[in-house]
C-alpha cells in the first residue's frame, strides 16, 4: 500500500503492507518527517488520524493512495497548534480584490 504525504519540509510517500495499521503509518510518518509529535489529516472534510485508532487497518479507512497532510505539533495546545497550521496552509488569498474575465460570455466576475 502506497500513501503520499505532504508536510512542512516537502512531499513524500510511504510504502506499507496491505494489512498495515494506523499505528504503523504514524510511526513511518514520524520517521520520514524527522520525529516529534505530528498530526495527520486526510479526506474532505479534513479528519485527523489519532493514536487512539492505532489498531485500525488502513484499508478500513480507505487510505490506499490517499494524500495525507502532516502537521508538526509544538508545545502548548495540540489542537490550537494544528488549527493555526491548517489556517496558514488552507488560506486562499490575501483578501485582495480579484477580477476574472469570462471571455465566453464577455463578462467579468469580481469580488
Amino acid at each position: 500500500m502506497k500513501i503520499r504525504f505532504r508536510g512542512p519540509s516537502g512531499a513524500g510517500s510511504v510504502e506499507l503492507g496491505d494489512d498495515a495499521t494506523v499505528a504503523q503509518l504514524l510511526s513511518a510518518l514520524k520517521e520520514q518527517t524527522g520525529g516529534g509529535n505530528i498530526a495527520v489529516k486526510f479526506g474532505w472534510p479534513l479528519q485527523t488520524l489519532s493514536s487512539d485508532q492505532g489498531d485500525l487497518q488502513l484499508q478500513s479507512l480507505g487510505l490506499h493512495r490517499e494524500s495525507l497532510t502532516v502537521v508538526p505539533l509544538e508545545g502548548g495546545s495540540a489542537s490550537a497548534a494544528l488549527d493555526a497550521q491548517l489556517a496558514t496552509t488552507l488560506s486562499y488569498g490575501s483578501g485582495e480584490h480579484v477580477t476574472v474575465d469570462m471571455p465566453e460570455s464577455r463578462t467579468t466576475i469580481g469580488t
